[in-house]
């Protein structure tokens, strides 16, 4: 019901709605992919962060490993505490570390505040668990680094190893530096304590961790556009998504084909249903006035005009007959549940019968020869075959020009037993080939006006060696020759 009130509209609006139709899915599925890339950046970049302070935080451990094992050097404890303040719910890190030796105990203290923030409901949310973590490592930071120096080099082996994890395999630059004041000034000085990776590259991305609670001390991560590894993880949905599109093009072009089809298709229903009408009123009208001379105006009278209106007459109804043959063997060929009476026919025969049953009714000389074997016999419905070389052999003759020379071979191969009729008319043309088994199609023949068809006779052809598990082929060259090769396989 859609196509046919889609086949309403002119194919003009047809391809103007599928064309809406593609542009709006496209739209749409541009807006979701960007949306999804915008995303996917914003997790990687998350997903980096984080494990820059977890390879920080595996390097704090790391050192604190170091230090147990240790024996013969100063040794100590650290103290973190976290104060509460109970009237603006701020939070203050404390950090004691104590180091002594065999002879002194050396203390040092820091203080850090954690300002403006809602320390009763941070622990509420997981981002300010995280936070408050990230204090907590400093905190340990600020205490630890006096004990012992902070192992870089261990720290971008864990960075590299996990940066890898996530697929980020493309160069980067890893930075330690030091944010310090000079007397007198106002603004920070950096001085880089330890650096990694490649100089000479073009990064675009910057990501910074203070590794203490003055922010004295930072990591800072170079990196080039997240772009490719963002594409790579969305590879899946990408060639998804490329699919979906291919195949919902592949359909509207399919449905607007359809379409295209069902309208030529409908065109040449009408101009069959017309051209027949009148085909069949024509044989009708000559003989109804045949026979009205012989009734009305003593024809029977005169012996040569007797027999000259009966021979009209009869030729008509042959006309007439050929006609509802067609037409019946079209409705036949419609039906699924034909039944077909399979049986073994003699080639040979049916072939003598259909030659000179052609050579009879034909309007023009006609030379058939025929290279058939007298004991050649294949399994097939008799009426539907004699049928098949009927079709063809008219075929030969109408598309003939002033003489129909047409030859008739039949072989048999080791699988299948090949009839092939070839004519010296007037050829098909190359790019008409592939459409003469359509129902009611007809070669456009310019030259030649007398020719009547109505492009149900090869389409009759092809449904009948279907049902017969056979094939038909046909090999054309304009002006010189036409061959049709019908195979049929035991």
């Amino acid at each position: 019901m859609f196509i046919f009130a889609i086949m309403k509209l002119s194919l003009k609006h047809i391809v103007i709605l599928v064309i809406v139709a593609l542009t709006i899915i496209f739209a749409y599925q541009a807006y979701w992919l960007t949306g999804l890339y915008t995303t996917m950046q914003s997790k990687i970049k998350s997903d980096i962060k984080e494990v820059v302070r977890l390879s920080d935080y595996d390097e704090v451990f790391h050192r604190i490993a170091i230090l147990r094992k240790e024996k013969k050097r100063k040794h100590g404890r650290m103290d973190i505490n976290v104060e509460i303040n109970a009237n603006d719910h701020s939070a203050t890190v404390k950090n004691q570390s104590h180091l002594k030796d065999h002879t002194e105990e050396s203390k040092y203290a820091t203080s850090t505040e954690i300002p403006d923030i809602d320390f009763s409901s941070m622990l509420r949310n997981p981002k300010g668990i995280l936070q408050f973590e990230v204090y907590m490592q400093q905190g340990i930071h600020s205490g630890l680094d006096l004990m012992k120096n902070i192992n870089v080099g261990y720290f971008n082996k864990l960075l590299n190893r996990r940066l890898d994890s996530l697929g980020i395999n493309s160069p980067h630059r890893l930075l330690y530096i030091h944010y310090y004041k000079k007397d007198g000034e106002k603004k920070f000085q950096e001085k880089t304590i330890a650096s990694f990776g490649e100089s000479n590259y073009k990064y675009t991305d910057t990501l910074k961790l203070s590794i203490n609670p003055e922010h004295t001390y930072s990591y800072v991560l170079l990196l080039p556009p997240t772009t490719t590894v963002a594409l790579r993880q969305m590879s899946g949905i990408l060639v998804t998504s490329l699919i979906i599109l291919i195949i919902l093009i592949f359909v509207f072009y399919y449905l607007i084909h359809t379409i295209m089809k069902q309208k030529t298709l409908d065109e040449m229903k009408s101009d069959f249903t017309n051209n027949m009408t009148h085909e069949l009123k024509t044989p009708i009208a000559v003989a109804y006035a045949a026979n009205d001379v012989l009734l009305n105006f003593n024809g029977t009278n005169d012996t040569e005009k007797t027999k000259k209106y009966l021979s009209i007459t009869q030729e008509q109804l042959k006309r007439l007959s050929n006609l509802v043959e067609q037409i019946l063997s079209m409705s036949m060929e419609r039906r699924k549940t034909m039944s077909l009476k399979i049986e073994e026919v003699n080639i040979m025969s049916v072939v003598r019968y259909i030659v000179a049953q052609q050579k009879l009714k034909a309007d023009k000389p006609v030379d058939i020869t025929t290279n058939i074997k007298d004991d050649l016999t294949i399994k097939v419905d008799r009426s539907h075959f004699s049928n098949i070389i009927s079709n063809l052999l008219d075929n030969a003759i109408k598309y003939s020009k002033e003489e129909a020379i047409i030859k008739i071979t039949a072989n048999q191969y080791d699988d299948f037993i090949e009839i092939d009729i070839t004519d010296h008319g007037i050829g098909i043309e190359q790019n008409n080939l592939k459409y003469i088994f359509d129902k009611f199609y007809r070669v456009p023949h310019g030259n030649i006006q007398n020719v009547k068809g109505y492009g149900l006779g090869l389409y009759y052809v092809k449904g009948i060696m279907d049902k017969f598990h056979g094939s038909i082929e046909v090999e054309s060259e304009p002006s010189k020759f036409t061959t049709f090769k019908l195979r049929f396989y035991e």
